[in-house]
């Protein structure tokens, strides 16, 4: 490969790179020199035309593949309107990383690779970083008709926590567009359970499965001052019982390294940290329920660890929003 074609390539790339979509070729020559590059391991083509060095690509989160790769269309194709999953990752909603393998625009045409259509002509849309997407009010609806109440949740929590409104002006506006949909009253529903305190996507999705099984709902993000440092910490839920407080803590590898990189520590200190903390909360009588993602996805683990802490569970307290079937 010529050294002129190489010097062309690193500039379309890093020009992409900086816009925060993939790279294109418009000269035929280039587009054969990035295939000879996508063979060897150097760069990797994600859809057709569309490239990226690997490494680059590799370090991204899915969420952050996810809207380079929408950004990417929507410059290939700006009369695109996207809906679903992927208007969702615009307005920087949590959606479940299983529903970002494909990309979602409005049209009635069949699926073609990545891209999926839906029959949302009539959506009202709103300009989102440079691509047009469906309002944030359809797009709560959108994804909570297709993911039921768990995951459904979530997105409602990460809506609320990211308005610029009030809850009872989202309220209002997600219910004029409700009345024009199937399954309106079920977004709804799963609308009233929401809470913007919840950080993301796990914490609601525990909550959810809490709420399903009747559990007494926690007060969230609750703040606790350690005397011995002299700081004041959160915990992901808190409930205060007669016989104890109760802190639920949603474990996992990936927020420690969350933590580690806000605070530019390693894992280990993190986790080390923590558990100095939790020791302390523990000698001044305080219980702790920690549990993992998978143990909520599981629904029982996580329900014995907080039956171990007595966290009561109030028969016929929660109705479970449920959707309609339609024909």
């Amino acid at each position: 490969m010529s050294k002129a074609n190489v010097e062309r390539i690193n500039e379309i790339l890093t020009a992409a790179r900086s816009d925060g979509r993939l790279a294109t070729c418009q000269d035929k020559n280039l587009r054969r020199a990035c295939g000879r590059l996508v063979e060897s391991g150097k760069l990797v083509m994600p859809y057709q035309g569309l490239f990226a060095e690997k490494a680059y690509w590799d370090e991204l989160e899915m969420r952050q593949q996810a809207k380079c790769m929408i950004k990417s269309l929507a410059r290939m194709h700006p009369s695109w309107v996207f809906c679903s999953h992927s208007a969702a990752v615009l307005h920087g909603l949590e959606v479940s990383t299983s529903k970002l393998k494909h990309v979602h625009v409005v049209g009635t045409r069949e699926p073609c690779g990545i891209v999926r259509f839906h029959n949302n002509r009539h959506a009202e849309t709103a300009m989102v970083d440079g691509v047009v997407v469906t309002t944030l009010e359809r797009t709560v609806c959108d994804c909570v008709r297709a993911n039921g109440f768990r995951y459904g949740l979530a997105t409602v929590d990460s809506a609320l926590r990211t308005s610029q409104v009030s809850p009872e002006e989202f309220r209002d506006r997600l219910e004029r567009v409700c009345k024009a949909i199937n399954n309106g009253q079920f977004v709804l529903d799963v609308f009233d359970y929401g809470d913007g305190r919840s950080e993301n996507g796990g914490e609601s999705y525990a909550r959810a499965v809490m709420i399903e099984n009747g559990v007494q709902l926690p007060d969230l993000q609750v703040e606790l001052y350690d005397e011995v440092d002299k700081r004041t910490y959160r915990i992901d839920y808190g409930w205060r019982l007669k016989k104890a407080y109760v802190a639920g803590e949603l474990d996992g590898a990936e927020k420690y390294k969350r933590i580690a990189k806000e605070r530019g520590m390693s894992v280990v200190d993190v986790i080390r940290v923590e558990r100095l903390r939790e020791s302390r909360c523990r000698n001044k009588g305080m219980l702790f329920a920690r549990f993992t993602f998978a143990q909520a996805v599981a629904g029982q683990p996580l329900l014995s660890i907080l039956d171990a802490c007595g966290v009561p569970r109030i028969e016929g307290a929660n109705a479970i929003p449920a959707m309609r079937e339609t024909g």
